[in-house]
């Protein structure tokens, strides 16, 4: 088994080719967020009322049906985005298998399913907040998209920390691609006591660390 995480890899390079469609629907367009927020797509799933919510795609601006329309297609995309990238955690913990023989990465396998079904159903509950963003009773729709937020975000939380304890025994380049999983995960965790965080741990995880990681199952030799 020369290149055991090869399987990985070209699942994962997938996944960051979808990934990278994702926002592209966004990009003509401004989004108000409060400060220190995330922005675009995180930023709304993070919002804290309707209001927050009004002033994102601006109560008064001429394009905000263009807005809604572009958002929604952001989310649909983000569906694929869930679906590859679950595919390839799910690929990575059978090879993480397979090399340690240790029972643990078991654990990556539901956890993988878990945290792509929540990403799944923070899209849904997105969108039909969303669709009911004007109506009486908006706050249950806001309240089912924050809950599976969190879900995701635990579950991506955990997915990181399983995969800097396999990084960690994989050499020198492994165990720098653990410490920067570890510096998603702390910033992710603190990202509970202070918004601002989300923006760092994002940086870390999906824009740095994951394709750095799908990178190194190309790379990775036992």
């Amino acid at each position: 088994m020369r290149f055991p995480l090869l399987a990985a890899g070209i699942v994962g390079l997938l996944a960051v080719l979808v990934g990278l469609t994702v926002q592209m629907p966004l990009k003509p367009y401004r989004y108000e967020v409060p400060p220190h927020y995330p922005q675009k797509m995180l930023g709304l799933e993070f919002l804290p009322d309707s209001t927050a919510v009004e002033i994102f795609f601006g109560k008064e601006d001429p394009e905000r049906s263009l807005k809604f329309n572009a958002m929604k297609s952001a989310l649909m995309r983000d569906n694929l985005f869930a679906g590859s990238y679950t595919l390839f955690m799910l690929v990575f913990a059978a090879s993480c298998l397979a090399i340690t023989r240790k029972k643990m990465y078991w654990l990556m396998i539901p956890l993988a399913l878990f945290t792509g079904f929540s990403d799944l159903m923070e899209n849904t509950r997105t969108l039909f907040f969303l669709d009911h963003l004007r109506t009486p009773d908006w706050q249950p729709f806001m309240a089912r998209m924050h809950f599976w937020v969190m879900s995701k975000g635990l579950g991506l939380l955990g997915l990181l920390a399983a995969a800097a304890a396999f990084l960690w025994s994989a050499g020198k380049t492994g165990k720098i691609l653990s410490l920067l999983a570890t510096g998603a995960v702390l910033t992710g965790l603190l990202s509970f006591v202070w918004i601002g965080f989300v923006d760092w741990s994002g940086l870390l995880g999906l824009k740095l660390f994951f394709p750095l990681l799908v990178v190194y199952c190309f790379y990775f030799r036992r």
